[in-house]
């Protein structure tokens, strides 16, 4: 398996276990209640943050212990894992995913300045970039396994 089909799968599963946790988190253990009063605002930023910064930390760990010694065997061979066909995917796919993240960042707006509450829109933020990152996988995984 090629090393950029194999980290689509990794980023797959990070993507999988952050936001399920963080559904978890926010509605499960937390509560709405918790992101109302005064300070309501700070609250869903610290939530965010503390998904950003835990996402990026556990996803980066997880593609090391994966992806780590394959790329490590490329390097050392000077070859370059990633090749013209493998480029094409990638700028599809991040076309795709951008137009999905940009989309529902207009509706979580939107959704804003017709008077939904905070913890609703930034939220549905969150959801937007998950639609991202799922559109940007499956494009990979089209084009790596239906279109090849």
């Amino acid at each position: 398996m090629s090393l950029t089909l194999k980290s689509t799968y990794v980023h797959l599963f990070t993507a999988l276990v952050i936001f399920t946790v963080y559904g978890f988190w926010i509605f499960g253990v937390q509560g709405v209640e918790y992101f109302t009063g005064p300070d309501a605002l700070v609250r869903i930023g610290r939530s965010i943050a503390t998904l950003i910064v835990a996402g990026y930390a556990f996803e980066i760990l997880v593609s090391i212990a994966v992806l780590g010694k394959q790329a490590l065997q490329s390097a050392k061979a000077g070859t370059d894992p990633i090749d013209e066909r493998d480029k094409l995917i990638v700028y599809k796919s991040m076309t795709t995913s951008h137009f999905v993240l940009c989309g529902g960042l207009f509706l979580s707006i939107g959704a804003l300045a017709i008077g939904l509450e905070a913890f609703w829109v930034f939220n549905a933020m969150v959801l937007a970039f998950l639609c991202s990152v799922i559109a940007e996988l499956a494009t990979k995984l089209f084009h790596y396994h239906v279109a090849s």
